[in-house]
């Protein structure tokens, strides 16, 4: 799995959780239930991931000294506190995937 820009050199993280789209990084959640058929409206699978496999970097924004680091904004700060986000940034190897969940099943 690739991001939608993984080349993109000048986007900071934040801007990623405010909406910018053309980032680097992965939106992923560490809560099923947020990732679950009831929040998916596009139905897209579910993959369950190995945050160790993954080699590339991680930020794990349910670490509240990660969000510290990161975070300025308040809209950005409630986002990932209440998507429970971990973004990854360029990519997921194969090997990092450990389920894929389809809609439906």
């Amino acid at each position: 799995m690739k991001a939608r820009s993984p080349n993109s050199k000048n986007v900071k993280p934040q801007q990623h959780i405010l909406g910018e789209r053309e980032t680097p990084y992965i939106s992923t959640t560490k809560d099923y239930e947020i990732a679950s058929p009831v929040y998916n409206r596009n139905r897209t699978p579910i993959v369950k991931i190995d945050l160790k496999k993954v080699t590339t970097e991680v930020i794990d924004f349910t670490n509240k000294d990660v969000i510290k680091f990161y975070l300025d904004n308040p809209k950005a700060i409630y986002n990932v506190l209440k998507d429970a986000e971990v973004l990854i940034k360029e990519k997921i190897v194969p090997e990092a995937i450990i389920k894929i969940i389809w809609p439906g099943t």
